[in-house]
């Protein structure tokens, strides 16, 4: 159940090499140390799927295109929930783990194994679907500009201390093979256009069997691990030990709470499009889908969206310190209800007001 190579003296070489990289890479670039913490903390698994999923499924909504926005948040879900799959098995330790010379920082310590890299996994993956499916026009710009973006978060995961260079390139790979996968292999807009989602009561049903699903899945892998006499929850432990300080430890990247966020994300998104498909067959103002090409009120009604989620998940996670044993349950929930807000409540409250009859008419006029 170790990754290759699979010779216990092999290993230690492969460790011993990329621990000299990881070593070297920090003395070198601690200049960049603030910058490339910035570049860590933007490609966060949890940034990605609270700030740029919502953003781009409010675009594609008011086009009237919510597959769009859709199907890029199943994308990042799905590659946040396959890699931690596959981390417990591979168990793969993290640097600062192995070696206490590794410079530490403050988003260092996380609680989970480290192949592969969670990170490079999923912002590949949701970056190139992105580029793969919308992007046909300027596919030839795009392509090297996310090949950077893609080193940019490599070097940045190996400079923190978090992952060795095989895990990082594990990660990247798999979430580039996602994206190729999701987004011409599979078409998955559409096929989900066959799903039938136009009924409330279809999608909420959908919804509740993926979340259902994502826990089921993962606890009959458990199970099977635990057969074999492998405990794949002993990342926290080396976490505890490895880390300079145990507050350091950050319990949220827990993989236990990584597949609660995916279940979450699952049912709180598919009920608020329900209930915002309801919501709209009762005869709700149809303002916020007619505001045809004006920009900047496109700008703002996302940058409004983002401020009230990034305030909504900061609350809640506030509150999620408290939560002590009871972290799982909370961290399911926190996830329900912050992506049953971004679907749901947000496009409700921007109909309202930026996409009032009142707003729309007062600035068509000065266009």
């Amino acid at each position: 159940l170790k990754p290759f190579p699979s010779s216990p003296r092999a290993r230690a070489t492969m460790q011993q090499a990329e621990m000299s990289c990881v070593l070297s890479l920090q003395g070198a670039l601690e200049p960049l140390d603030e910058h490339l913490q910035c570049v860590s903390d933007f490609s966060n698994p949890h940034t990605l799927l609270v700030l740029l999923c919502p953003a781009v499924f409010w675009l594609h909504m008011r086009r009237r295109d919510e597959l769009g926005g859709l199907s890029l948040l199943m994308v990042t879900n799905f590659a946040d929930w396959l890699n931690v799959v596959l981390k417990f098995p591979l168990a793969g330790n993290r640097p600062y783990w192995v070696d206490s010379r590794v410079r530490q920082f403050p988003h260092t310590c996380e609680s989970g194994y480290g192949m592969p890299s969670g990170h490079c996994m999923v912002s590949v993956a949701a970056l190139f679907y992105l580029i793969f499916a919308y992007g046909s026009t300027y596919q030839r710009l795009l392509s090297p500009l996310g090949l950077v973006i893609t080193a940019a978060i490599c070097i940045s995961r190996i400079h923190t201390g978090s992952h060795f260079p095989s895990q990082v390139v594990a990660g990247t790979a798999l979430g580039f093979y996602l994206a190729i996968v999701a987004s011409k292999k599979c078409r998955l807009r559409g096929w989900m256009s066959k799903l039938d989602l136009q009924s409330p009561r279809r999608i909420m049903l959908i919804a509740f069997c993926g979340g259902f699903a994502c826990f089921i899945l993962i606890l009959a892998e458990l199970s099977i691990l635990r057969a074999f006499d492998v405990d794949p929850l002993s990342s926290l432990n080396k976490a505890r030990e490895g880390c300079h300080s145990l507050e350091a430890v950050k319990r949220t990247t827990s993989p236990m709470k990584s597949v609660a966020r995916n279940a979450g994300i699952c049912i709180g998104s598919g009920f608020g499009i329900a209930l915002r498909k309801m919501q709209t067959k009762r005869g709700s103002s149809s303002a916020f889908r007619n505001l045809g090409r004006l920009s900047y009120l496109q700008i703002l009604e996302i940058v409004v969206g983002i401020l009230m989620m990034k305030l909504a998940d900061t609350f809640l996670l506030q509150n999620e310190k408290h939560a002590g044993d009871y972290d799982v349950p909370y961290s399911f929930s926190h996830f329900t209800v912050l992506f049953l807000f971004a679907t749901w409540m947000i496009p409700s409250i921007m109909e309202a007001t930026i996409g009032s009859h009142w707003c729309v008419s007062k600035v068509a006029k000065y266009c």
